[in-house]
C-alpha cells in the first residue's frame, strides 16, 4: 500500500472528528481520592 496517510497530506478515513467524551470530576470524586491518600 503506498497511499499516504492524512496525517502527510493523503485523503483522511473519516469526514469529522471523532467525538470525544466530556469528562467531568466532581467534588465528591475529588474528596474520594483525599481520603484515599490520607489513609493508612
Amino acid at each position: 500500500m503506498d497511499a499516504l496517510p492524512a496525517l502527510y497530506g493523503g485523503t483522511p478515513v473519516r469526514r469529522s472528528l471523532l467525538p470525544y467524551g466530556h469528562h467531568e470530576v466532581t467534588k465528591q470524586d475529588i474528596q474520594a481520592v483525599i481520603d484515599v491518600l490520607r489513609s493508612e
